[in-house]
């Protein structure tokens, strides 16, 4: 099996200090190597009787999904056997995932998808969204999906340290068109990927140059979240709030930081990418055998929470 090339996507991401691994690895409940080693041990050889899965299955992304969990076994082996059913649930996200197939290209052109170099103080990767042209046309919502999640799974198939993710969405560019592309029929895929399918740890959602329309629409949302989620949303007027906030050191020029433009930094991801193709092939074929039952059950339920009951069954650390 191709594996991906790790040495290109670490080289893009700062290692943390020892005070913030120290922090990473209290976090996400990994107590020392052995604890780690061990937990891989039983995942591995829980999935050797697991008939309808696929013999080739990364191990890094395995530990990812363990690291995600919090080293909870029985949740971290729910994630990975719904994550390979997605990928036959989801044919629009996982099929044809060459990173010069010309729906991933055209995404790469229209939008900007950006992992920080620096680990926030607690051990935080940092996620930036904005559109990179502002043509409606242009922009096809599954392209955009299909990107993210190829830039994800490959992290996940990176030995890189972290504890969680900060999202933050510039919404410059972004109309009523193209809202009603993210709220249309691939909304359910948002919906239910990333809780169902993913071990995301998502701490925290930064919301800049927002559109009257959708602060209005946000603000109505907001109202009917738990306050546990509620107080992790943050949407600011200011875009260089985001230097104010996280410190210059963390964020790009175009929002006061030191770091190089968001379009750099996302050339330099999309870069990665292409040179991983070889591994993006490979991955087309490791998904599961068969879909169980309850699998499809509980992707249809998350499909038809709709947008309240999407942020209502949000798992927040």
């Amino acid at each position: 099996m191709a594996m991906v090339c790790r040495k290109s996507v670490c080289a893009l991401m700062e290692p943390p200090s020892a005070t913030q691994l120290q922090i990473i690895l209290q976090d996400t409940n990994e107590i020392n190597e052995e604890k780690l080693k061990h937990n891989e041990c039983q995942i591995q050889e829980w999935m050797k009787y697991q008939e309808h899965f696929p013999k080739n299955v990364d191990p890094l992304f395995v530990r990812s999904m363990l690291r995600g969990s919090k080293h909870i076994l029985e949740k971290a082996k729910q994630k990975l056997e719904n994550n390979l059913a997605a990928r036959h649930l989801y044919p629009e996200i996982y099929k044809n995932r060459s990173p010069f197939q010309k729906d991933v290209a055209k995404a790469m052109d229209v939008a900007n998808i950006a992992v920080m170099p620096k680990l926030t103080p607690k051990g935080l990767r940092i996620i930036i969204f904005r559109l990179h042209r502002p043509e409606p046309h242009e922009f096809n919502i599954y392209g955009g999906a299909k990107l993210f999640f190829m830039l994800y799974d490959l992290l996940m198939s990176s030995d890189c340290y972290f504890a969680g993710d900060i999202t933050v969405f510039d919404a410059t560019h972004f109309s009523g068109s193209h809202m009603a592309q993210f709220f249309g029929p691939i909304f359910k895929i948002f919906d239910a990927l990333p809780k169902q399918g993913y071990a995301m740890r998502l701490k925290e959602v930064h919301i800049i140059n927002i559109p009257t329309i959708l602060n209005k629409m946000m603000n109505v949302i907001k109202k009917s979240l738990h306050p546990k989620v509620r107080n992790f949303i943050y949407i600011h007027e200011n875009p260089t709030d985001l230097a104010n906030v996280f410190g210059p050191e963390y964020v790009p020029s175009d929002y006061g930081g030191n770091l190089k433009s968001l379009r750099e930094i996302a050339c330099d991801w999309y870069e990665v990418l292409n040179d991983n193709a070889d591994w993006f092939e490979a991955q087309e074929h490791v998904k599961i055998i068969s879909i169980p039952k309850k699998i499809h059950t509980k992707f249809s339920m998350s499909d038809q929470l709709g947008v309240e009951g999407s942020f209502r069954k949000l798992s927040i650390d």
